[in-house]
């Protein structure tokens, strides 16, 4: 059985243009609350993003 994204605290995206944006270090306005989330592609989870403020954002170490 395949692991379903948790919508409160998930980023689940549609669009790869917006994975892409993500990675290429642009901000996306998500709307979620606290310090990070769950990164999901349609039903893929891919990772973990930061939040700031309710937005996105990538960072790399």
């Amino acid at each position: 059985m395949t692991p379903q994204p948790d919508r409160e605290k998930s980023l689940v995206l549609e669009d790869i243009s917006d994975i892409s944006a993500l990675l290429s270090g642009q901000s996306r306005q998500t709307g979620l609350q606290g310090r990070e989330a769950a990164l999901w592609w349609r039903d893929l989870p891919l990772g973990r993003v930061g939040l700031k403020q309710g937005r996105a954002l990538t960072g790399f170490k």
